[in-house]
């Protein structure tokens, strides 16, 4: 019973924030577009990460990390959509790593109670079953790493 509290307690006091990677432009892919922009049965692909996501209850802002090429094809997606999570939009850098590292940098000045749940746009079928278990994870510090030196 008392670790239900505390759990229920972090909880309220836990921000997760899930990133949308979708910073690449398809290289390797080929098609004239990022793979996140293709169709899948009649969506972009990337519809479908943000949907899991933006209706998952533990996740409070999902933000998107798109190549400055593409933000144009993101925001008419965005208009098209009904989200209520969607916050920040981040430019991606020239490797994955480094889309990864912009993201981190725009949420460096949240609480260390922040969470940031780096995905994939590529891979839309996320299910809120693995959510809830890196929620969960998270909440246990497993798989979580400071990015603030303690003094």
């Amino acid at each position: 019973m008392i670790i239900d509290k505390c759990i229920e307690k972090q909880k309220d006091i836990m921000k997760n924030i899930a990133v949308i990677l979708a910073g690449g432009v398809g290289s390797r892919f080929g098609g004239g577009k990022p793979k996140q922009f293709m169709l899948l049965a009649g969506r972009p692909v990337i519809e479908y990460s943000i949907d899991a996501f933006d209706g998952h209850e533990d996740i409070d802002e999902v933000a998107v990390v798109v190549h400055p090429d593409w933000r144009e094809e993101l925001e008419r997606i965005v208009a098209r959509n009904r989200w209520s999570k969607l916050g920040k939009v981040i430019y991606g850098g020239p490797e994955r790593y480094m889309s990864s590292i912009n993201a981190i940098m725009a949420y460096i000045d949240e609480s260390d109670d922040t969470n940031l749940l780096l995905h994939d746009a590529a891979r839309p079928w996320v299910s809120a079953e693995t959510i809830d278990r890196v929620v969960t994870a998270l909440k246990a510090k497993i798989g979580r790493a400071s990015c603030r030196e303690r003094v």
